[in-house]
C-alpha cells in the first residue's frame, strides 16, 4: 500500500521504474530521490523549463538500447502540473519587473563626502551621469571626474514658487528615467528630511508605472547639533522654513527650542523672522548653522531681530531657536490645573459660581476701551483670559466639552467678530 502512494504522488518514479525495473531496496530509494525532485521542481522550475527536459530526456532514452517510456500525461500527475501551473508565472513577473524604469534617491548627507553612506557611493560608481537637486553641495566636488553631474539650479531661476520647482523636478527625473531606465537623483542630507521632491517622485512613479528606490542618508539634524553642542532631547521641534512663512504666527510654543531647516536666502529670512516675533522677544537669541558637518561650517549667534541679515545664509542654512522663559497657554493652563489641584472644594465648583468674577473682568475690559487705557485694558483681558481657562478646566473636568472643541468654534466666530458695517458683534445663540 506504501508502495502504491509512492508511486501515484510521484509520477515520474513510476516512469523510471518501470524502465529499471525494481527491487524494494531500490524502489524505496528511487521513490525518495524522486519525491525529492518534485520539491526541487516545486520552488525552482517553471513549467515550460520541466516539459522541454521531460521531452528532452524521453528522446535520449528513445534512442538508447532500453524501450522509450511513456510521457508523462497531465491526467496521470495532476499534483505535479498544479505545482508547477502555479509557479509558471514567477520568472515572467521578475523579468518583468526587472525591465521597469527605476529612479534612486539618495542622500548626500549633510555637506561632507565622508558623510555619504557606502550604498550611496556604490549607487553613484554604477552611473556615468547623476542628477543633483542642487549644484552648491560639498560632496559634489569630491565625486570622480568620470560621473557626470546635472543639476536643476537652472529652475530656481525661472519659476515663481518652490512648489513649481519641486514640481518640475519631479517630472524631469521621472521622464529621464522612462528614457534612460535608471536615474539617480541625489539631494542634500536624508531624502526622508525636509526633502519635499522625494514624496513627489513616488507618487509620480507609482502612476507611471517607475519603480523608485529611497536611500537613506545622514540628515543636516546630527551635524547641527553637533556644531551647537547641544542634545535633541528634550522636546526639540524640526520645522521647515518653507512652510513656516505661509503662516501668521508660530505653531509652536516658544518655550520649547525649535530647528528649522531649509533658509536659502535672506528674503526667505526675513519672511521667516516676522514670523518668529509673533512668539519671540527681538532680543531673544538665536544661531544660524551654514554648511553644518562639512569643511566650511559656521555658527553664527546673534539677536532674533538680526539674523536676515547674515551675508553667509544660503541654501545650507538652518536656524536653532532656543526655548524662552515666556508664559505660554498651555502653561497657563498647567497653572489652573495645579491651582485646582491645591482645592479641596473645586468638584463643588460650578460655571454659575465662576461667572460673576469674569462678568467683572469683562466689565474692567469695557471701562479701559472707554477711557484708552491701555494698560488697564491689558489687566482686564489677562483676568478675562484666567477666568475662561478655569471654565475650561471645569468643562473638562465634568466632560462637559474639550479645550479643543472650544477652540475650533472660536476660530469660527473670529471670521463673525466684525459686522458687515465694521461694528463688533457677538454670536446669536440662535443663528448657531
Amino acid at each position: 500500500k506504501t508502495s502504491r502512494i509512492l508511486i501515484d504522488e510521484a509520477p515520474m518514479a513510476s516512469s523510471l521504474l518501470d524502465q529499471v525495473g525494481w527491487k524494494p531496496r531500490r524502489f524505496i530509494r528511487l521513490a525518495i530521490w524522486s519525491l525529492w525532485l518534485r520539491s526541487l521542481l516545486h520552488v525552482c522550475v517553471p513549467e515550460s523549463a520541466f516539459c522541454r527536459m521531460r521531452a528532452s530526456a524521453s528522446l535520449r532514452i528513445s534512442s538508447g538500447q532500453r524501450t522509450r517510456s511513456p510521457s508523462i500525461s497531465r491526467e496521470r500527475a495532476p499534483a505535479m502540473t498544479w505545482i508547477l501551473s502555479r509557479r509558471a508565472q514567477a520568472p515572467d513577473v521578475a523579468e518583468a519587473n526587472a525591465k521597469r524604469p527605476l529612479v534612486v534617491i539618495a542622500g548626500l548627507g549633510p555637506g561632507s563626502p565622508k558623510h555619504i553612506t557606502r550604498e550611496v557611493k556604490k549607487q553613484i560608481d554604477s552611473v556615468s551621469e547623476v542628477y543633483a537637486r542642487i549644484a552648491k553641495h560639498p560632496a559634489l566636488e569630491a565625486f570622480p571626474k568620470d560621473v557626470k553631474v546635472n543639476t536643476f539650479d537652472h529652475l530656481y531661476e525661472k519659476e515663481d514658487s518652490f512648489e513649481e520647482v519641486y514640481s518640475m523636478i519631479a517630472d524631469k527625473v521621472v521622464r529621464l528615467a522612462q528614457k534612460k531606465g535608471k536615474v539617480v537623483y541625489l539631494v542634500p542630507g536624508d531624502p526622508w528630511v525636509g526633502e519635499k521632491t522625494t514624496q513627489l517622485i513616488l507618487d509620480r512613479g507609482n502612476s507611471s508605472g517607475v519603480d523608485v528606490q529611497v536611500l537613506p542618508g545622514v540628515s543636516f539634524i546630527e551635524s547641527t547639533l553637533a556644531a551647537l553642542r547641544i542634545d535633541a532631547l528634550p522636546g526639540t521641534i524640526l520645522a521647515d522654513a518653507y512652510e513656516l512663512v505661509e503662516l501668521h504666527h508660530l505653531p509652536f510654543e516658544p518655550n520649547t527650542p525649535l530647528l528649522i531647516s531649509q533658509i536659502p536666502n535672506r528674503a526667505m529670512a526675513g519672511d521667516l523672522k516676522q514670523v518668529l516675533l509673533t512668539a519671540y522677544r527681538p532680543e531673544h537669541r538665536v544661531a544660524l548653522v551654514h554648511g553644518a558637518g562639512s569643511a566650511q561650517e559656521v555658527v553664527e549667534w546673534m539677536p532674533l531681530h538680526k539674523f536676515d541679515r547674515s551675508k553667509r545664509i544660503d541654501q545650507l542654512t538652518s536656524l536653532y531657536v532656543p526655548a524662552n522663559d515666556d508664559s505660554t497657554f498651555a502653561s497657563l493652563r498647567d497653572a489652573m490645573s495645579e491651582y485646582r489641584d491645591g482645592l479641596e472644594l473645586w468638584d463643588e465648583v460650578s460655571h454659575k459660581q465662576l461667572a460673576p468674577a469674569l462678568k467683572r473682568a469683562a466689565q474692567k475690559v469695557m471701562a479701559a476701551t472707554i477711557t484708552d487705557d491701555d494698560k488697564k485694558l491689558a489687566e482686564g483681558l489677562a483676568e478675562v483670559l484666567a477666568h475662561t481657562v478655569a471654565h475650561l478646566q471645569l468643562g473638562e473636568d465634568d466632560s462637559s466639552f474639550r479645550v479643543a472643541d472650544i477652540l475650533s468654534r472660536a476660530e469660527e466666530i473670529v471670521g463673525k467678530i466684525l459686522g458687515d458695517k465694521g461694528d463688533a458683534k457677538t454670536t446669536d445663540p440662535e443663528e448657531s
